[in-house]
């Protein structure tokens, strides 16, 4: 019972998650960032979006929260095949070291300095992606398409190691 209301608040910290885009970055460039509360007020600490620009139109969302005392990571994937739309989600409850790595690049002064567009116009077309981190009553986005950025890069490689691929 208590694993099925942990899955059922994730997937309504989701929903409610992807539908608080934030725009503009209050701090970016700016080297004060002091991080003093981590995650939003339902524990939802970060988002890592991607959007395909392929005919199947895909959207991948990866969700860490931090609720309840429970570390979990969230993997929810939408896309449109043959007129209709598909989904599957899984989630995945992180140890304390899987967790802190997590935080430490997110919320790292590096991390939250980034520029809110990190698009590499040198190359046209492809996925475009974007994390957002929510701490201290607010929340910072960035992203874009072709990033190469090295910390960027390497925060979204640390999300997509904990799924389990398996069908």
């Amino acid at each position: 019972m208590k694993k099925g209301l942990i899955i059922v608040t994730l997937l309504l910290v989701f929903l409610t998650g992807c539908g608080t885009k934030s725009s503009s970055n209050t701090n970016s460039n700016s080297q004060d960032v002091t991080v003093t509360k981590y995650g939003n007020e339902e524990g939802l600490i970060l988002q890592y979006e991607r959007y395909s620009t392929t005919a199947e139109r895909e959207e991948y969302t990866v969700s860490v929260t931090n609720a309840e005392g429970k570390r979990t990571i969230l993997y929810s994937l939408s896309y449109f095949k043959d007129g209709q739309i598909h989904s599957k989600s899984s989630y995945k409850d992180l140890s304390e070291e899987e967790y802190k790595k997590i935080e430490s690049i997110a919320f790292s002064k590096d991390f939250l300095s980034l520029d809110s567009d990190l698009t590499e116009y040198q190359t046209a077309g492809g996925d475009t992606s974007y994390i957002t981190v929510y701490y201290n009553d607010t929340s910072f986005r960035t992203g874009g398409q072709h990033i190469d950025n090295s910390l960027y890069k390497e925060l979204e490689q640390l999300l997509l190691s904990h799924e389990d691929n398996e069908e």
